[in-house]
């Protein structure tokens, strides 16, 4: 599941940005909407059984969604479980938690 699916695509077409559109020879620049995830409630976290993972130096989240999912562009669902911007938001030595199972955490997200 790609984290743009069921996102609308607006234009932006706003004037503070004409320097960067008359620069690049564009009108406007195309983003996807920030999308409404739910976090799971109590008894949904009783269906998910959550894998414990310690964060070690040179880890990236798109690694450990390759090795747990199998796909590495969900690195999201588990920098949105553990409320984690990036990979720089995680000190090394810090427990996380992989979700899964996958299709029932997106279900859950809402994606």
């Amino acid at each position: 599941m790609d984290r743009y699916n069921n996102r609308d695509l607006i234009l932006n077409k706003e004037g503070q940005y004409q320097s960067l559109f008359d620069k690049r020879g564009i009108k406007h620049i195309r983003h996807y909407t920030t999308p409404e995830l739910n976090y799971p409630d109590e008894k949904q976290m009783q269906r998910l059984k959550l894998i414990p993972y310690v964060w070690k130096r040179g880890d990236k989240l798109y690694n450990v969604a390759d090795e747990y999912y199998g796909v590495a562009k969900l690195w999201w669902v588990v920098a949105f479980f553990n409320k984690k911007s990036t990979d720089h938001s995680i000190k090394i030595g810090e427990t996380i938690f992989i979700p899964t199972p996958l299709e029932e955490i997106l279900a859950i997200f809402g994606v």
